[in-house]
């Protein structure tokens, strides 16, 4: 049987208030001015918006209780009597008028879907400066100047804002707009008020405006004047639309008409987030979900328990359950598994599983999607996956075909879910969520029994300003159960929009997985905050009856890990999980050790090069191992060097390629990060992931990079010191066991996601060092007044002083807490640096107290009594990601080696790529010998062209296009005088390092 989303009863009292504000959405375009302006070939901008109007007049009817003829007629006329000039008088002294003070009836939720359904309302506009953006507005809804009354002059007139006379034609109309505001009255007049908790309202208003905009941009659509349209309608005095031909403006739909048609669609649309009979996981796969795959039983044994422990859970209860879940396993324990069993055991048989999993990075993503297709036996009808590079998908799908096995163009293009038997099967409701002529993205994507996602698509889902983007994703939560990889591994600002999603699929009753090593206490309380603020939307609903579980499961603590329940009314969420959380890190810290860290001294930035190499070579002679080539023997290790941005980390490649190093030793260098062509950023992640997955320890000697790489060695060196200098795109979403590290601190939780690949798949114990950390990074180093930020967690006050991290040294931060003695020379790198109550350091204290300062900003976006999730504020100013302002550039290989480099500039007249610079040659390495994995663009091109060839055929059009995707890239946009220099070590801008350039990306 189907998920239950919401109770029957709830369903009717939303099916009501979708029917209501549709049949009034619109009745603000009878304005002599929407009328014009649909007549109009120019576009015009609303000065007052037609929804706003519309509010205001079904506030007056409704306030006075007169939702008739005579009460619609002098609403109008106390629209034209006084409305317009309090709105526009209001405007004018920042004094916005609220259709409603509280949203918690019927009525309120209602006027809030009517003046919403195109934008919320915001805070005022004066609140711009950085302290007021941190601190959110009162629980009160504001309305925005700019986003429904905006652009007005002192000199504008309230003739326009007047209703259309004789708008009504006809008595045939003018029974119809009467027929109308009695349906309306009917609605109104329904059952008693349910309930006048903000939660109930809360869950229902959203799910009303949802279907409000989804029945809106369906019925907008509707060409009436086309043959086969509409064609009951006499001449209308006033229309909802208009369409452009030849330059002319034709109206299409009468008012009247859009408004009775939106009305009944937004009450059908309700239905679409209640229960539903959607594609799920069959009982055969859910069985071969409940093995751990047969590699290696005791080290995956953990999962077995974990899952029946859920399922004892699950069955102690008379009711239904919901549970959220925090998956700790460390690294190499199989959580990509274990979370979608643990999702599997939340379930009875009877219950559909439909899974949604969502991801930071594209990389893992796609990573993720091929793992369950392989791992959990899953068809291309069973998981679908969504990621917003074409070039990335394309690729990957690439890599997954199999050697013996001829790719194909559909397996090329496909992302799952997307066969013909697939879409058919889906009901027509799904399948009429996509637009004519734009393929079925939108049916695959809610269809799809397992979505595996980049979380750019899921946030949508608890952000109403997405309108459409929102719906959809919405629905995608209500009817599937949501895994959150890596959820700490966001930017701070990232992490709420995050949270909102959390929030809406605990609003439908929905199960979530949290996979994390290394989730704070801090994170994890918001992270049940706003699942529980879900829940409470939920139960008021009417589930009273719905058990609400916490669980924590890991696999380190004993032989079968561990699994625990929080008991709310026995201890608070925070000391509970930290006290757990300190068992399972106090249990592992006597095991074997797998990275043990050591810090390096710094104290100069020109040191810097020499401090990195000194390190790297120490790290080599100790976790280095020998290969034979041609009766010799070879000292060989692969290494990582990571560094907090590009800029820094492309001249540190310049740098280690072009010094000079001890005799008999031979450094190649890699520099690996976001700042590259695509065509090489792809050959280099490939060849990394061949090299570096190292399950059941291969020999690395015999593989055909070394052996190539040591046959061109010269013939005195015995040293082969392989180092990949990577920006924090290594951290999360690849799958790579290093030899050893050298870490540019930024955060804790970076510095134990980047040890975490060294000696990843593998897990040999060490006795030695093979993690060194840099003491001071290189903004401490440029005496920068706030060093751990970008990225990092660090905060500052108004001044830009530290409110966070005041020190700048490891030797410091690292520092148990808990004694006051020197940190040890060397140590275990693991979470209990953050976790164990003995070992836990200052560093990971202050990482937790700048998260803390930040979410407590939004922990009344959580409080069921405050309505500011329809205002605007918190998604403007909390998205995934910051805004990306950069360009977007194209470089294409001449015949004769030089680039040819291009601009997109979508205004310009004819092509939108735009010739800059032709003639540039790309900068290569001073000793090329030094170099590795670094082939010219050109070369690259053409690897890739080969490769695409093996796909396609020669000649094939999908060559040209993949080509032309792998050519292009962004670059932080300027004021039009910068251009890219592109080298061996990726790209940079030219004008890199002046104060343009000093704001540095992160990866």
């Amino acid at each position: 049987m189907p998920h239950s989303n919401m109770t029957r009863g709830m369903a009717a009292t939303i099916r009501r208030l979708a029917f209501f504000a549709g049949l009034f959405h619109d009745i603000g375009k009878l304005t002599q001015f929407f009328q014009s302006k649909l007549r109009s070939t120019k576009v015009l901008r609303d000065e007052i918006s037609h929804e706003w109007v519309s509010a205001w007049v079904l506030s007056h009817m409704l306030q006075h209780q007169s939702l008739h003829w005579d009460g619609w007629l002098a609403a109008w006329q106390a629209w034209e009597d006084n409305g317009i000039q309090y709105l526009l008088s209001s405007h004018r002294s920042h004094q916005p008028w609220r259709p409603f003070e509280r949203l918690n009836s019927f009525e309120s939720a209602a006027l809030m879907s009517v003046a919403t359904h195109h934008r919320l309302f915001s805070a005022d506009e004066a609140r711009e400066d950085r302290d007021q953006r941190r601190n959110p507005p009162g629980s009160e809804v504001v309305s925005p100047h700019r986003n429904h009354v905006s652009g007005i002059s002192p000199a504008i007139t309230v003739t326009p804002w007047r209703r259309l006379e004789n708008c009504f034609q006809n008595e045939h109309e003018t029974r119809r707009w009467q027929a109308l505001l009695d349906e309306g009255r009917q609605l109104l007049q329904g059952d008693a008020q349910p309930s006048q908790q903000p939660a109930y309202w809360h869950k229902a208003g959203l799910i009303a405006r949802a279907a409000l905009i989804l029945a809106d941009h369906h019925v907008s659509a509707i060409r009436v004047k086309e043959p086969g349209g509409p064609s009951s309608h006499l001449q209308s005095g006033a229309y909802a639309n208009s369409l452009r031909d030849d330059g002319k403006a034709i109206l299409n739909q009468p008012l009247i008409w859009h408004l009775e048609q939106v009305g009944r669609m937004a009450l059908s649309c309700v239905d679409f987030f209640g229960p539903q009979l959607l594609p799920a996981l069959d009982a055969d796969k859910r069985r071969a979900m409940r093995n751990t795959g047969g590699l290696q039983p005791s080290r995956f044994s953990w999962q077995d328990h974990a899952c029946s422990f859920i399922e004892r859970t699950r069955n102690r209860d008379a009711a239904d359950s919901a549970f959220l879940i925090f998956n700790v396993a460390s690294t190499g324990a199989g959580k990509t598994r274990a979370n979608v069993r643990a999702l599997q055991a939340c379930r009875s048989s009877v219950d559909p599983l439909r899974i949604t999993a969502g991801f930071n990075l594209r990389t893992l993503t796609l990573q993720t999607a091929s793992a369950y297709r392989s791992e959990l036996q899953l068809s291309d009808d069973e998981c679908a996956c969504v990621i917003g590079d074409p070039l990335a998908r394309a690729l990957h799908m690439y890599e997954q075909q199999d050697d013996s096995q001829a790719a194909t163009p559909d397996a090329y293009a496909s992302s799952g879910c997307d066969s013909e038997g697939f879409l058919k099967q889906l009901p027509i409701w799904v399948q009429g969520l996509d637009r004519p002529g734009q393929g079925h993205a939108n049916a695959t994507l809610l269809g799809a029994p397992v979505l595996v996602a980049t979380m750019d698509y899921l946030v949508a889902a608890g952000d109403p300003t997405r309108q459409a983007q929102h719906v959809l994703a919405l629905l995608r939560i209500a009817h599937s159960d949501l895994l959150i990889d890596e959820a700490d591994s966001y930017d701070p600002q990232g992490l709420i929009a995050v949270l909102r999603v959390v929030q809406m699929a605990g609003m439908f009753g929905r199960n979530v997985v949290i996979s994390s090593a290394t989730l704070s206490s801090v994170l994890a309380e918001k992270i049940e905050q706003a699942w529980r603020s879900g829940i409470a939307m939920h139960c008021a609903d009417g589930f009273e009856a719905l058990t609400p579980h916490t669980l924590l499961i890991s696999n380190q603590g004993s032989g079968t890990g561990r699994q625990l329940a929080h008991a709310g009314s026995d201890m608070p969420f925070r000391p509970w999980y930290e006290e757990s959380m300190a068992c399972l890190s106090t249990k592992t810290v006597a095991a074997d050790i797998h990275r043990m860290g050591r810090i390096v001294q710094i104290d100069s930035q020109k040191d810097f090069p020499s401090i990195v190499a000194k390190s790297c070579l120490s790290a080599h002679k100790d976790h280095g191992w020998s290969c034979s080539s041609n009766g010799r023997l070879v000292h060989a290790s692969v290494g990582i060097v990571r560094l907090a941005n590009v800029e820094p980390l492309q001249r540190l490649a310049n740098q280690l390629a072009s010094q000079a190093w001890p005799e008999g030793i031979a450094v190649k260098i890699c520099a690996y990060h976001a700042s590259e062509i695509p065509a090489r950023r792809y050959l280099k992640e490939r060849a990394l992931d061949l090299l570096l997955k190292r399950s059941g320890n291969p020999e690395l000697s015999q593989h055909p990079l070394i052996a190539q790489e040591i046959a061109s060695l010269p013939a005195h060196v015995r040293h082969l010191v392989l180092i990949v200098l990577a920006s924090p795109v290594e951290e999360v979403g690849r799958d790579h066991d290093f030899d050893w590290a050298v870490v540019e601190p930024s955060s804790m939780h970076s510095i134990i996601q980047l040890a975490g690949r060294v000696n990843r798949h593998r897990l040999a114990p060490v006795s030695r060092p093979n993690v060194y950390l840099l003491d001071r990074n290189l903004r401490a180093l440029q005496r920068q007044p706030l060093c751990f930020i970008r990225p990092g967690l660090q905060q500052s006050d108004a001044y830009g002083s530290p409110l966070t991290h005041p020190h700048d040294r490891l030797t410091c931060l690292l520092r148990p807490m808990a004694s006051d003695a020197a940190l040890a020379l060397t140590f275990a790198l693991d979470a209990g640096l953050i976790f164990d109550p003995v070992r836990r350091c200052q560093f990971a204290k202050e990482d937790e107290k700048a998260i803390e300062l930040l979410l407590n900003a939004t922990t009344g976006f959580f409080d069921e009594h405050n309505e500011q999730w329809a205002c605007d504020w918190f998604y403007v100013n909390h998205p995934l990601r910051e805004k990306d302002f950069s360009e977007t550039w194209r470089a294409q290989p001449l015949p004769d080696g030089r680039l040819l480099l291009e601009r997109y500039e979508p205004n310009h007249r004819g092509s939108p790529w735009v010739e800059q610079r032709n003639g540039d040659r790309e900068t290569l390495a001073i000793h090329p010998a030094a170099t590795w994995l670094s082939p010219s663009v050109h070369d690259a091109e053409q690897r890739l062209r080969r490769q695409l060839e093996a796909m396609y055929g020669p000649g094939a059009a999908q060559i040209s296009e993949s080509l032309q995707l792998a050519r292009q890239f962004s670059m932080p946009g300027t004021d039009g005088s910068a251009y890219p220099v592109i080298s061996w070590t990726g790209i940079r801008s030219s004008q890199a390092g002046n104060k343009h350039a000093a704001r540095q990306r992160p990866s």
